[in-house]
């Protein structure tokens, strides 16, 4: 280890630069924001296991890994997305106006679009798309496990990413999320 010269103020550079690349990379997750689903992905457990369905370990943390990129990728592509609009945005709320990490200038817009595609089927596929496919060929947890989740996906990503970018739009779908 160095403890002192050239060496060291390089590696206190370098590592309060990562830290700061991660830190930035964190809060433009919004990790706030996840406890949601997490809450409801339990009360939905809860309820079944209440009705008379077994607790299967598997398919709770799969279906947590999915609800949980889902959110993810939502908020970086969002971020992605309200970029123009979230630099316009001069009186920003807790709820709106994005993580302010790229009107900051912390991060590269593209960094946020490259976040939300591996949140959604990344390289290493431990994500969304692996996750819905993995509970509903694997697990094996109903007809409709894959279909509610690749649609969950779809309009998580159509919220604001293109081509279609609803949030700006004022669709509907908009509306859904904004309650």
């Amino acid at each position: 280890m160095v403890s002192s010269g050239i060496g060291a103020d390089l590696l206190t550079r370098c590592s309060g630069k990562w830290l700061r690349f991660v830190w930035n990379l964190l809060r433009l997750g919004r990790p706030h924001f996840l406890s949601g689903g997490f809450l409801f992905h339990a009360l939905g457990a809860l309820m079944a296991w209440y009705a008379g369905a077994g607790m299967n370990l598997p398919a709770l943390l799969w279906g947590q890994l999915a609800i949980t990129s889902i959110q993810l990728m939502t908020h970086y592509s969002n971020d992605y997305g309200d970029s123009a609009a979230d630099i316009a945005n001069a009186t920003p709320t807790h709820r709106s106006g994005g993580s302010r990490v790229l009107p900051a200038g912390s991060l590269s817009p593209r960094i946020a679009w490259w976040v939300a595609l591996v949140c959604a089927a990344g390289r290493r596929r431990v994500v969304a798309l692996f996750a819905a496919l993995f509970l509903a060929l694997v697990v094996r947890r109903g007809p409709f496990t894959l279909p509610l989740l690749l649609l969950s996906l779809a309009l998580a990503w159509a919220y604001s990413a293109p081509p279609l970018p609803s949030a700006a739009s004022g669709s509907p779908i908009r509306a859904v999320w904004a309650n």
